[in-house]
């Protein structure tokens, strides 16, 4: 299995959950300039008053030493923008803190620029550079259906059973671009994604293809829609401006979900994805993660449940800083089958690194 997170977008010119926010603060900033030589100065007002805001936010969320990425800032407001939602969350907050929180529904115009942004820096990825990595990867991993790995410090190690899935047949990913599946069509590789054709559209109906890669976007995608007709998930290869409608007249609303708390995996896609998730991990005997910091609590607890039910798995994390991931970031039970790649990922070198740990390296010991 392949599980990619953020930083396996990086190295393709997308910005990280954490960079996003610089990024969505200088665009405001260049629109502002903008505003501001064309004299209009409710529009440089209303962006002042934004950037204010997710600075605000920023600010108070490196007080209590946590990592200002764009899901975090994005669920705080959608949460201060929300009335009818507001009181659930701050009942607890209330509890612990005599600061006044109260709802601002102005907020609901920032969200909606940050997500066209976000849909903007996800458009602008190197397609030709990601060809490349992901086509050489999946070569390199999969040129012998049965590996003989080493699991543990056994000499020889171990044959990989034979009905064990390719390793890069089922791939995960947390993020919104769409990246990955630009390299499948490039490299000519078939694949599925849960979505069928449905008269005019594509709409998500689980339909899973076992001799194709089986692509699952854990976290929604920059051309995932709900149709509020049907509370239908549909795809759209091309923008679709929020205050506008598909062909059929039916409005759209975007399907990027703000993984904060356990709420959002009860929802269509989500909850069929993170099932098949689960249901993927009995099965897999090599896990590759590769720029995700296992900081969603459903993602994480579908890895310790797994390895709580099998005999054997080995999962290789790569990013620049693994090894600290593992330790910092994983209970006991993952850090005793997890290999640490200190890598960033995207050129030869780290591809070397991954296939070595895949094949020669034990599990490391914490």
């Amino acid at each position: 299995m392949l599980f990619l997170g953020a930083g396996a977008s990086k190295a393709f010119s997308i910005p990280t959950m954490t960079t996003f926010v610089d990024e969505i603060l200088n665009s405001l900033s260049a629109t502002k300039i903008d505003a501001d030589r064309k004299m209009d100065e409710d529009r440089k007002k209303q962006i002042e008053e934004w950037e204010n805001a997710i600075l605000q936010i920023r600010h108070r969320i490196e007080r209590k030493s946590v990592r200002p990425d764009i899901e975090t800032v994005l669920t705080a407001l959608t949460i201060l923008s929300d009335t009818s939602t507001i009181k659930n969350y701050l009942a607890p907050f209330n509890a612990i803190s005599d600061i006044n929180i109260e709802a601002r529904e102005d907020l609901a115009s920032l969200i909606y620029e940050i997500r066209r942004q976000i849909y903007k820096k996800c458009m602008e990825f190197d397609a030709n550079h990601a060809s490349k990595v992901y086509g050489k990867l999946c070569t390199r991993l999969n040129k012998n259906n049965v590996y003989r790995v080493v699991f543990d410090r056994k000499e020889g190690g171990e044959m990989l059973s034979p009905v064990s899935p390719p390793i890069t047949n089922n791939v995960y990913t947390t993020n919104y671009d769409p990246v990955y599946e630009t390299a499948l069509k490039l490299n000519d590789i078939n694949y599925c994604d849960g979505f069928i054709q449905d008269h005019s559209e594509l709409v998500f109906g689980n339909f899973w293809y076992d001799k194709m890669v089986q692509l699952a976007k854990l976290h929604g995608s920059i051309d995932y829609y709900l149709r509020p007709r049907d509370d239908m998930v549909v795809k759209h290869s091309l923008p679709v401006d929020e205050n506008q409608t598909d062909i059929s007249g039916d409005k759209l609303q975007r399907m990027m979900i703000l993984p904060i708390g356990e709420k959002y995996v009860t929802r269509t896609p989500y909850l069929e994805f993170l099932q098949k998730l689960r249901k993927d991990l009995r099965k897999e005997e090599i896990v590759i993660v590769i720029g995700f910091r296992f900081r969603d609590d459903p993602i994480t607890n579908a890895f310790i449940d797994s390895v709580s039910e099998r005999r054997r798995i080995k999962m290789i994390v790569v990013a620049p800083q693994a090894k600290n991931i593992i330790i910092n970031n994983l209970p006991e039970k993952l850090q005793k089958i997890s290999v640490a790649v200190d890598s960033c990922f995207g050129d030869d070198a780290s591809i070397e690194s991954i296939c070595h740990a895949v094949v020669d390296r034990p599990c490391d010991e914490y």
